[in-house]
């Protein structure tokens, strides 16, 4: 019998979150795990009572980019827990993430005390997780998606992932 792991568990949820996200491009979902509980969750959206429909723009050219003011899905698990006044905390947790972190992002899971990144996809810049590698002790995991897995996604429909997966698996 074929059991996944608590990584791959956990990474399947983050994926899942991430489809609640109003954006078409980049569905990017965060889970923050510690002692094996769930502490906290996230996805890419627009700041409270700003449009969901505004999450992407097109430019003078028609091509699609991502709001400036959208908020990526590691900061919502961060802000998400200041809000709620949570007593829990980041320190010692494993993030979870669809996407690899940005530099901006990078910085927060730095400052929240993170122990652990184990994320699904590389985002086109890599700047961010080549920052935690180089200069923080945080143990960094790629878990790319198995062929079998990739298939179930409903995300792969999408021509960058399927890209992105394309090119994860053939390289």
């Amino acid at each position: 019998m074929d059991r996944l792991s608590e990584d791959e568990v956990y990474l399947r949820m983050a994926e899942a979150r991430g489809q609640r996200s109003y954006a078409t491009r980049y569905k990017v979902g965060a889970l923050l795990v510690k002692d094996n509980q769930i502490v906290s969750d996230g996805y890419n959206g627009m700041p409270r009572d700003f449009p969901n429909d505004e999450m992407e723009l097109r430019d003078t050219q028609g091509n699609l980019y991502t709001n400036p003011l959208a908020i990526h899905a590691e900061a919502n698990i961060f802000d998400k827990m200041s809000c709620n006044g949570s007593s829990i905390g980041a320190k010692g947790a494993t993030l979870y993430l669809a996407l690899s972190p940005c530099v901006p992002c990078a910085v927060r899971i730095i400052n929240n005390k993170v122990v652990r990144v184990v994320f699904r996809n590389y985002y086109r810049d890599h700047s961010g997780v080549e920052l935690l590698r180089s200069k923080t002790k945080i143990e960094i995991v790629h878990l790319p998606a198995t062929e079998e897995k990739a298939d179930e996604t409903p995300s792969r429909k999408h021509g960058f992932w399927k890209t992105l997966y394309e090119y994860i698996v053939n390289r």
